[in-house]
């Protein structure tokens, strides 16, 4: 993971999507130097964020006073709309802060400039918005936007907690598709040892393992 790359994370819904997540964020909120460079945004559409997960990761790796650990938590900022719209308005206000200010934030290396954003569920904003023109247009809007504010080095991480995708999504009016945008893809699966990921190349999938069929 690293900036000016988009990460997805898929496979089983219980196959520790989440659990991985969280302890991103803690790593990120521990560590001085991270915690300093990095802005962490959740869009938490599908209010899957759990600030007391984190918070007990936190406390598992750092005996912190209830205050330090308050102050953490603060520092993550949590997005929470609530209808699609919402979302893409949130999307499109979030990308153009961030291009708007990029150029003045490298020349001045101001603190915590690199944005990490994280989607809790980004299966219910690209699938689940309907085949019409109103969920075409939503898709391409947030095709538009994630593209943008990869490009200004921000880190995108996406979970998605659906079993298929390219045949539930429009080709986006940037011209480029889900499966050449995103940079890195992780199955996420459970068995009988616990639970484990695998990072995806696009030559080396099994099929079965695959939603972007070539």
């Amino acid at each position: 993971m690293q900036s000016g790359s988009i990460v997805e994370l898929y496979g089983q819904r219980n196959g520790g999507k989440l659990l991985f997540t969280h302890s991103v964020i803690a790593e990120i909120l521990l560590d001085d130097q991270k915690r300093n460079a990095f802005n962490v945004t959740v869009f938490d559409y599908a209010k899957q964020f759990s600030a007391q997960l984190l918070a007990d990761l936190i406390r598992k790796k750092r005996d912190l006073s209830d205050s330090e650990l308050t102050e953490l938590l603060n520092s993550v900022q949590i997005l929470n709309p609530i209808t699609y719209e919402h979302a893409i308005k949130a999307l499109r206000a979030m990308s153009y802060r961030i291009m708007s200010s990029r150029w003045e934030v490298y020349k001045k290396k101001i603190p915590k400039s690199t944005p990490i954003i994280i989607f809790m569920d980004v299966g219910s904003l690209l699938y689940y918005s309907g085949g019409d023109l109103a969920g075409h247009y939503r898709q391409s809007e947030m095709f538009k936007c994630l593209d943008s504010i990869r490009r200004c080095g921000s880190l995108i991480i996406l979970l998605n907690h659906c079993k298929s995708v390219d045949e539930k999504c429009f080709e986006p009016a940037l011209g480029r598709n889900w499966r050449t945008m995103v940079t890195t893809r992780f199955y996420f699966q459970k068995d009988d040892t616990g639970y484990f990921y695998v990072p995806i190349m696009r030559d080396q999938v099994p099929r079965k393992y695959c939603y972007y069929h070539p």
